[in-house]
């Protein structure tokens, strides 16, 4: 499946939250890709479907974008991929923290933005 359209972008970092709690926090998701440039961080999460060969089993596509990054962190061993446990917010200011079954990766940033895709009819 891969990108599609974006239903909405959220920039409130409480909606951010909310979003990502009721998704159950992205678990069993993977990061799909991270460019990190200066003070700006792109980031974004694949869902994973099940049964299908990893080449073909990209589903829907997040994508998070913080500006001004005041904070970043990135620890894994990537040998086992990067298999998200839980995405919560961290002790900083508008901080994140992508918690991986093999690391982490933090950000904090002054502006954060979630993309959630339009959903393939």
């Amino acid at each position: 499946m891969g990108w599609t359209e974006r239903k909405e972008r959220l920039t409130s970092f409480k909606s951010i939250m909310d979003y990502i709690e009721k998704k159950n926090s992205f678990h069993d998701y993977r990061i799909g890709n991270i460019d990190y440039s200066e003070n700006e961080v792109d980031l974004t999460i694949e869902e994973v479907i099940a049964g299908k060969k990893i080449q073909d089993n990209a589903g829907l596509v997040w994508d998070f974008h913080f500006r001004g990054v005041t904070f970043f962190e990135l620890s894994v061993d990537v040998v086992l991929g990067f298999w998200i446990w839980e995405v919560t917010s961290g002790n900083k200011p508008n901080e994140i923290e992508f918690n991986l079954n093999s690391g982490i990766i933090s950000v904090a940033a002054e502006y954060v933005e979630l993309g959630i895709p339009l959903p393939e009819e």
